[in-house]
């Protein structure tokens, strides 16, 4: 008995030590996107009154593409892990916040994409003065289709949940202005980001060993469908560049 006792402890020693082996060995992952062609001009959207709309106090902006004229950056790609990790660093593993936070502003959606976790909650609210609505499609079953109405300068909201992870991000809309419109993504780790107006991101304290990134945008979709490999290494910063050409949108 007292041997089986021993032998136990010895194997569930042996068994800590590897986890902490394995996750001991943490690093980073940044990079940029980039347009490769001429940046296209961000015009303002077809159809809006050019005096503005819902308080907005000039044109509003089509975002479905926004290429930095300088740096060529591309805004809004999501860049994702393909798969979720076995382990995930403990100080990511809880959300630094509960919720993420998706407004109406001046008829437009702030932000324009947005990644969430399952463990969080979207806090939709409304700082204009007039009615908007928030329709979700969702393409996982398992995640329930919303349409809440927002009143106007309604800055409580309503909280959106999710029960499941969705492998592309899905639309939402505002049936009442037909050119608002926005994207989610849903994921279970925190290796996701959306890029910066220049194109930028990061993503930190990932696991070292091979993973396989997606790079997603509205008008392109999943850039390739491969996905982009890269290694991490333990304390070292891990570079992606993504070119993407004019074609590609």
């Amino acid at each position: 008995m007292l041997k089986a006792w021993f032998s136990f402890c010895v194997l569930a020693a042996m068994t800590l030590n590897s986890v902490a082996v394995f996750a001991a060995g943490w690093g980073d992952v940044q990079g940029t996107i980039t347009f490769i062609g001429e940046a296209p001009e961000n015009k303002p959207v077809i159809g809006v009154p050019a005096g503005g709309v819902c308080g907005a106090k000039g044109p509003i902006i089509d975002e479905s593409l926004m290429v930095d004229p300088k740096s060529k950056g591309i805004k809004n790609c999501i860049i994702y892990i393909k798969t979720t990790p076995k382990e995930i660093n403990p100080e990511l593993l809880n959300p630094a916040e509960q919720e993420v936070k998706f407004d109406n502003n001046n008829c437009v959606f702030e932000p324009h994409v947005l990644v969430v976790q399952t463990s969080q909650a979207v806090r939709a609210i409304n700082s204009d003065n007039c009615v908007h609505n928030i329709r979700t499609s969702p393409f996982n079953d398992k995640n329930i289709a919303v349409n809440p109405i927002l009143a106007p300068n309604d800055k409580v909201g309503v909280a959106i949940k999710f029960n499941a992870t969705e492998r592309f991000p899905f639309p939402v809309e505002c049936n009442m202005h037909s050119w608002m419109k926005a994207y989610w993504l849903v994921v279970d780790h925190p290796y996701a980001i959306v890029s910066d107006k220049d194109g930028k991101f990061a993503i930190p304290k990932l696991p070292e060993g091979q993973h396989t990134f997606m790079i997603w945008h509205e008008r392109s979709g999943v850039v390739d469908r491969k996905g982009h490999i890269v290694t991490v290494v333990n304390g070292k910063v891990s570079e992606m560049k993504i070119e993407i050409p004019a074609a590609k949108f």
